[in-house]
């Protein structure tokens, strides 16, 4: 109980900065362009342990296992695992996040960072 009271101590004191610290893992606040390729290729390769959520993916995108394989380093691709991602129920996120050690809130975060993922301001 007391690491957690540390943890929110420190990241009180420490809001403003890029990085926050949770054990020994690092959680980026904002993904560069790079990171963000990087989880979305750590999401893909989640999806594809699930059968059901892989067939969905190859579906929604038109994709293929071969296209994949061509796509992998096109960042518009990533793109679009990401928004597939986005659209899964809570459940499915929460699961994919916890086998990621990463935050539910940081596959948003990384799509952000990639190509048409720009918060839009509608005011």
């Amino acid at each position: 109980m007391r690491e957690k009271e540390d943890f929110f101590e420190k990241k009180s004191k420490t809001h403003k900065s890029c990085i926050s610290y949770i054990g020994q893992v690092m959680i980026p606040q904002t993904y560069t362009s790079q990171q963000a390729e990087l989880l979305a290729i750590k999401v893909l390769e989640w999806i594809a342990t699930n059968h059901n959520l892989f067939g969905a993916f190859l579906n929604m995108t038109g994709s293929t296992k071969e296209s994949i394989s061509e796509n992998i380093a096109n960042v518009e691709f990533l793109a679009s695992v990401l928004d597939f991602f986005l659209l899964q129920n809570d459940r499915v996120i929460q699961e994919c996040c916890e086998a990621l050690s990463v935050a539910p809130e940081d596959p948003l975060k990384a799509r952000r960072a990639l190509p048409g993922g720009e918060e839009v301001n509608w005011t």
